[in-house]
């Protein structure tokens, strides 16, 4: 151990095929939060044993470095978008670089944006349907998702104005055909 990172070799003996290798997602210095061999980063899948969650790598041979810094890495919002419906919903949609939840905050007036609705599952494709919507009404928007270590990002930031839609007109009559 030297500070946050934990590092080891891998010797494989000859012969050896489709070694595994894994290491905890917790510990004492800070959760796991990424591994490279040679300097490159290895890609992991994540499992529980018995109970405690480790990240599994492929154990070909070379200089390993697990690093246990914490994550202070707000995820990146990108493609935010609204599609809104005639039945009085709205679909907003967005995506983020990294699992994390989501949250609309919404309203009919710009600086009021006082109704929401959220999702608390971790994705890094969002989609989160408003309910309730008036006809013909521009609603105010702004969409928000936090990581697993409840980094925060919002889009558009706090210091611009909100992203907006308007509901369309009421259908007075509809096609059941």
């Amino acid at each position: 151990w030297s500070g946050n990172t934990l590092s080891f070799s891998v010797v494989a003996a000859a012969g050896s095929r489709n070694l595994q290798a894994m290491v905890p997602l917790t510990s004492a210095v800070g959760p796991f939060s990424g591994i490279t061999r040679n300097g490159a980063p290895v890609a992991y899948t994540t499992q529980t044993v018995k109970g405690i969650q480790y990240a599994f790598f492929p154990a070909t041979a070379g200089n390993y470095v697990a690093d246990y810094s914490p994550d202070t890495t707000p995820p990146v919002i990108t493609a935010v978008a609204a599609a809104a419906h005639d039945d009085g919903t709205a679909t907003i949609t967005w995506a983020t670089d990294e699992a994390s939840d989501s949250r609309v905050d919404y309203g009919t007036a710009q600086g009021s944006l006082t109704l929401n609705a959220s999702d608390a599952s971790l994705a890094t494709s969002h989609t989160v349907t408003l309910t309730g919507l008036a006809p013909s009404t521009p609603y105010y928007y702004r969409v928000t998702s936090n990581d697993a270590a409840n980094n925060s990002a919002t889009e558009p930031i706090l210091a611009n104005n909100p992203l907006s839609f308007t509901t369309p007109a009421p259908v007075c009559f509809r096609d059941q055909t």
